[in-house]
């Protein structure tokens, strides 16, 4: 430690005579300093050109009396002199001051000045605190914002990063104004300091041994603090936590990030965790980037082992708590692949996921363990902040966890080129960017999310039609991800014919606010399917291309997003486009590699797939390369036929060349139509300038390319001249006229040449050539030539490229849903048979294979609607309407009618059902709900449904917590309610999972009203009737599959078929759940066993429990599996056919013009058919 001798320099100031050998700085070791006392300066650091250095110093008695004059000017000289008069004193002979006493020059001496000064402050006789901008007499007690405006309203001293420890660590603290007049000390003006710096007043008197606070607390007392160089944030703390590190100036905020893995080195300390940065999103890692994120956290103290176990009793299972030992919650360690810790976690709502994990650490006043959240990748776990939420309650599990400590290396912002283009053509305009603050730049259409704006959103609308839809792009820690939001949520908060952009707005915000809880989902996702092969590493410099397809309800039409990595770093190109899907398509959740996305540099009129990897006879045939724009472009050859191929053709590649078809511009009333002028070139083509890779020609109008025939085994010499590329320009009306042509004529597998190289004459042969160069070629006037045939022509193509637009690409059917609709049709008549053979005269003679095969059926739709998981609440689906719909409508249904009437009118009579299954109404008639159902109580049960009644009823009074004087046991009922919610969320993510979770809510919610018994014979059989007249359109459309042969005609036809069945299935499943559940309720209040005051009790109960299932269907946490079921039903509730969708939409594409002037129109018939979509009240659901 270097110091600064007082009288000696205080001799220089008064001009004393001083010996030329003495020193004015003097270095002292720990043995030396520990036998003599001195003082030490806290102040800041003015201009360093005021600031006096090392140098300066140590030269003062050697220099001259002008120079000596002049640094006397410094103000950092006159707080050295004043700092030593003030020592002097005090009986202080040595003085430190960090501006003099260190030689910064040394990165040695300043590494461990840094690591030692908290030690130096705290071993100080007594520390002059200098205020250099405070002129009153007094320690200010209230902020002034106008007197110090820069610093919070106190004096800059306090905002300063250094200046803590010098405040924390000295026993003895003396502050002095501008003019250096005594204001205080430190342990007389503690609680004014404590106001002001947050730093308990107990620490400021005794210090940090007196009671050591926690690790986040430090760090708050530091959130508020500046420093000059971001490293000095963490190099400022060291010695409040007792921890050394090496100084490396350079590194950033790393130097936070090495600090905190230090203290979790040495220190069992969980509030290192507890921080919290205010905004939505992920980080790259569980440490924080900054003290500031520990701005809340003044509060927070460690717990104890035992007091941690203790609070986490009633959240652990006591099982679970009783296997935990001390020692595994105390230790935690560093490794390769992060903090290897073990946390009691439980997963969050509506994610699969995300977690709440639980700290040892607390609020002072509240000793609930601190809950942070985690999202996990892999086998990692993640920082995430998002509206999250847990069951409160809800039992949590210790888990060994391994924490992202070390983020990748990655640019903080990320860019979203979105192309559009092709929506406007679709009738389908943008209505909205959500968040405002994340703007979308005109110029290229794109987006940039940043460490501060992680998510937007962006709404499109149809408003002819009456969807929309919205997209969101996120990035977080290295992640982007994007998802598209179909328009079935729309309909929940608006009208989507609205234009008053705050309804698009809050349409907006809820669509942003669920993006975040899905987001660690859909991130993965788009990380894990963007993760390259081995096979594909050699050629994908832009990155991987996936598609990601949403099928739009109501309609053969869905979005369709390709996505791409450009090589700009945190780039992506995405390509939006409605593309006609006929049914049977892909989940949107899914995301596949797009193979064949064009590479070229020169912009097409909209994605084009290439060729080459994917048709082996393209691969095979000739290639000349040429320079188009300075860009290596490949051509194919069409030597052999240079007078067939135009610009805008169309057609196939076979084994010996391109067979063309047409050409897009040959309709002449279609380009008047789309007011495309044949006549003006830029309407036509856009030119590029082309020059040869290697050429052994002179002239610098004729090129010279040769290539090697894989299919012929020859060498193929071109040579051309003046040549000239054209390619088709990007224009609004070439995008049209690809959408049109798709729309009227069968483009698929088709190809279009997009670029050609034309010339006024060429010369090209075909010459076995095994071993040995080519043979030479020259060319002389307007002719090509092969095998030394000519003939002349006035402008030659003989090169060209082809591709295929993305538009011509109709979405394929995806084989798994088409398998799961195939397997519907399949069992759906084996599920008919099975309760043919079931009727109400008694079972018919089958054999037990066909029962077996029957059965099978049966699980199979059990398992559709979710009945395994469903079955503590609705007990085993047996599809019993369908049993009623299936059998003869007649004499016998007609008869009951009349009788249930009659129970309407006498609740005395007897029903005419021989048992509750048979009974026509809706939760039973008077007679069947008179309490003649309970097994415990020596009834006689007559059918499996009575059966099914008692074991759901007892096992959900089991769970009703009502003592023996009838009151409600509300502590018990209050966790039984947790656990309750628990299982429905849990049950939710079934493909019908909320349509159930409404029924079993409405159902209790009317047996507690008293709505036990409610419509009869009437309200069923006109059930009934809608079930079999479903199913009659099932063997109508059955048929209509048979006898057509186009593939897309079957594939609407087979998801028109899975919807009717489905369905059939549903409105039988929710009648006979209804019929159950109301039998259930009846018995859970007319239970003998309880008195009246018991019965009053169970009646709130059966309220709370359909406010339980109500509170789980209305919580919106993200997509359950299943979605494409419940569209495809959701369309057969309303009567839309995809097939019918289909013919009129190619009748229309013929007659219907696209563009109208310079406005597109959205005209559809097919469109027109579904209608115009309202808002409809209530969640979701299937009616």
């Amino acid at each position: 430690m270097r110091l600064i001798r007082v009288r000696t320099f205080l001799d220089i100031e008064e001009g004393k005579r001083i010996d030329p050998d003495a020193m004015v700085l003097k270095d002292l070791v720990d043995e030396h300093l520990a036998q003599i006392k001195y003082g030490i300066l806290s102040h800041c650091w003015g201009d360093p050109e005021e600031e006096v250095q090392y140098k300066e110093m140590d030269a003062l008695i050697r220099m001259g009396g002008h120079a000596r004059k002049k640094l006397r000017q410094r103000s950092g000289y006159q707080k050295i002199h004043r700092s030593c008069e003030q020592a002097w004193k005090d009986g202080l002979a040595w003085l430190w001051v960090d501006t003099c006493c260190i030689n910064k020059e040394s990165s040695a001496e300043l590494s461990e000045a840094l690591n030692s000064m908290f030690r130096w402050y705290e071993n100080s006789e007594r520390c002059y605190v200098f205020f250099h901008d405070l002129a009153a007499n007094a320690l200010p007690t209230t902020s002034n914002k106008k007197m110090f405006p820069d610093s919070s309203g106190w004096p800059r001293w306090f905002s300063r990063g250094w200046t803590l420890q010098e405040l924390v660590a000295p026993n003895h603290v003396h502050f002095f104004n501008k003019d250096w007049q005594f204001i205080g000390d430190k342990k007389s003006h503690a609680q004014t300091l404590s106001s002001i710096t947050r730093i308990p007043s107990r620490i400021l008197r005794y210090g940090l041994d007196a009671d050591r606070p926690s690790a986040a607390q430090i760090m708050s007392w530091a959130a508020d603090r500046r420093t000059t160089r971001t490293e000095d944030r963490a190099y400022s703390l060291m010695g409040l936590f007792g921890v050394h590190m090496a100084m490396l100036y350079g590194e950033g905020k790393n130097a936070f990030h090495r600090l905190q893995l230090e203290i979790i080195r040495m220190a069992n300390d969980h509030s290192i965790f507890a921080w919290d940065r205010k905004d939505n999103g992920w980080s790259g890692s569980v440490l924080a980037d900054d003290p500031s994120f520990f701005g809340d956290c003044h509060d927070v103290v460690n717990m104890e082992p035992d007091e941690y176990l203790a609070a986490l009793k009633g959240v652990v299972p006591d099982d679970v708590l009783s296997t935990i030992n001390e020692e595994s919650i105390r230790t935690y360690t560093v490794t390769n692949a992060g903090i290897r810790i073990r946390l009691p976690i439980q997963r969050c709502r509506g994610s699969q996921s995300v977690f709440e994990a639980r700290l040892a650490c607390c609020r002072s006043f509240d000793y609930s363990p601190i809950p942070i959240f985690l999202v996990s990748f892999k086998t990692t776990y993640y920082r995430y902040f998002g509206q999250s939420q847990t069951i409160r309650g809800a039992t949590a599990m210790f888990q060994l966890l391994y924490l992202a400590c070390k983020e990748e290396k990655r640019k903080k912002d990320f860019t979203f080129k979105i192309d559009d283009r092709a929506l406007e053509y679709e009738g389908f305009v943008r209505r909205c960017v959500f968040p405002r603050r994340v703007p979308m730049n005109p110029k290229d259409n794109s987006i940039t999310l940043s460490c501060t704006h992680h998510c937007a959103v962006i709404v499109y609308a149809n408003m002819e039609t009456g969807t929309c839809f919205a997209l969101a792009v996120g990035y977080c820690s290295g992640y982007e991800w994007l998802h598209v939001f179909p328009d079935t949520l729309a309909q929940l908060f608006f009208d989507v014919h609205q234009t008053t952009p705050d309804l698009w707005e809050s349409y907006a915000q809820r669509v942003y606010d669920l993006a975040w809880v899905v987001s660690p989902k859909h991130a993965p996702r788009v990380a894990q399917t963007c993760t390259p092969g081995v096979s594909r590493l050699r050629c994908e410099e832009d990155g991987p291309r996936l598609v990601q397809h949403a099928h739009l309800p109501k309609s053969i039409k869905g979005v369709q997003i390709v996505y791409q990595r450009l090589p700009p770093p945190n780039t992506c190109f995405v390509t939006m486009d409605i593309t006609r899907c006929t049914g049977c398509c892909v989940s949107p959740d899914v995301w596949k590699t797009l193979d064949g996305l064009s590479t070229n540099n020169f912009d097409m009129p909209c994605l084009m797939l290439d060729p080459t990897p994917l048709n082996s006879q393209v691969r095979r045939n000739a290639v000349h390369r040429f320079l188009v724009d300075g860009v290596p472009t490949s051509f194919l050859s069409a030597v052999a036929e240079p007078d067939q191929i135009k610009l805008g053709d169309y057609g196939l590649h076979t084994e010996s060349a391109f067979v063309r078809e047409g050409n897009i511009f040959e309709d002449e009333s279609l380009s008047t139509k789309l007011n495309i002028n044949l006549k003006d070139p830029s309407s036509l083509y856009v030119e590029h300038k082309v020059c040869p890779e290697d050429s052994t020609i002179s002239e610098s109008n004729v090129m010279e390319s040769v290539s090697h025939d894989r299919r012929l085994n020859q060498w193929e010499s071109l040579v051309m001249w003046d040549p000239k590329v054209h390619s088709l320009p990007i224009r609004p009306h070439v995008l049209s006229l690809l959408k049109d042509l798709s729309c009227r004529l069968d483009l698929k597998d088709r190809w279009l040449v997009t670029t050609v190289v034309e010339c006024a004459a060429c010369s090209g042969t075909h010459a076995e050539c095994i071993i040995g160069m080519p043979p030479t070629w020259s060319s002389s006037g307007a002719f090509y030539r092969r095998g030394g045939q000519r003939k002349a022509l006035s402008t030659a193509t003989p090169l060209f490229i082809s591709k295929q637009p993305l538009p011509w690409r109709e979405e394929k059917a995806d084989e798994c849903t088409r398998t799961l609709f195939d397997d519907i049709r399949m069992y759906f008549p084996m599920l008919l048979n099975f309760h043919q053979q079931n009727t109400f005269e008694g079972r018919t003679n089958t054999t037990s294979n066909q029962t077996a095969r029957d059965q099978v059926a049966v699980d199979f739709f059990r398992n559709i609607f979710g009945g395994g998981r469903f079955r503590g609440y609705i007990g085993d689906i047996s599809f019993s309407e369908l049993s009623r719909a299936i059998n003869d409508p007649g004499t016998r249904a007609k008869n009951k009618e009349q009788s249930a009437v009659a129970v309407d009118e006498n609740p005395h009579v007897t029903c005419e059902a021989e048992t509750v299954d048979e009974c026509l109404s809706d939760s039973a008639c008077n007679y069947h709900t008179a309490g003649n159902a309970s097994g415990s109580n020596g009834e006689k049960i007559q059918t499996t449904d009575d059966a099914r009644v008692v074991a759901l009823a007892d096992a959900l009074m089991e769970r009703m917590p009502i003592t023996s004087g009838g009151l409600i046991d509300q502590k018990l009922w209050a966790e039984e309610k947790v656990k309750m919610y628990h299982e429905a969320e849990e049950l939710r993510s079934t493909s019908f999972g909320l349509q159930l979770l409404y029924v079993i809510s409405t159902s209790y919610h009317r047996s507690s009203e008293g709505s036990v018994n409610g419509k009869h014979g009437s309200t069923r059989a006109l059930k009934i009737s809608i079930i079999r007249s479903l199913i009659q359109d099932v063997r109508a459309l059955e048929e209509k599959h048979a006898t057509v042969e186009d593939e897309d005609e079957k594939r609407a036809l087979e998801e028109d078929i899975a919807g009717k069945i489905l369905l059939a299935c549903w409105r039988g499943v929710r009648s006979e759940i209804e019929k159950i559940l109301s039998k259930v309720a009846n018995r859970t209040i007319t239970d003998a066993r309880v008195g009246q005051d018991g019965r009053k009790q169970r009646f709130k109960l059966l309220r709370d429990v359909g406010d339980v299932f109500k509170h789980a269907t209305n919580d919106n946490h993200g997509e359950s599996r299943g979605c494409h079921l419940r569209r495809i039903v959701v369309d057969a509730e309303e009567n839309i056919s995809k097939y019918e969708l289909l013919l009129a939409s190619r009748a229309t594409s013929r007659t219907i013009p696209r563009r109208q002037g310079n406005a597109l129109s959205t005209e559809h018939v097919s469109e027109a058919m579904v209608g115009k979509m309202g808002v409809q009240g209530g969640p979701p659901l299937l009616n």
